[in-house]
């Protein structure tokens, strides 16, 4: 799951950081970074690698993101998958699955 809003102000925190300073790095607003901050507001995409850089992290790591899955998602798929089997055509479970 994206938890860019939980990243941001973890990542600003660590490094001492206030919101205006920050703000004032990515040339934007301290209302802004306070609404990424509440989730009430993303990024745009292009200002990802400055937040990245200035936070020395990938932008992989700033938006939380994995390409492998946790055991609990893996779980919850299975779970799901479980229950679709006996209640859909197989053509629909294969799309589902290869989804």
């Amino acid at each position: 799951m994206i938890q860019i809003a939980k990243t941001i102000k973890k990542e600003r925190l660590r490094r001492g950081m206030t919101q205006e300073s920050l703000s004032e790095y990515l040339n934007t607003t301290k209302t802004t970074i306070s609404k990424w901050e509440n989730a009430s507001l993303y990024p745009d995409i292009t200002m990802l690698p400055k937040l990245a850089k200035v936070f020395n992290i990938s932008v992989d790591d700033l938006l939380n993101y994995s390409i492998t899955m946790t055991d609990e998602e893996i779980k919850k798929i299975s779970i799901s998958l479980s229950k679709m089997i006996n209640h859909t055509s197989y053509p629909e479970y294969l799309a589902t699955v290869r989804e």
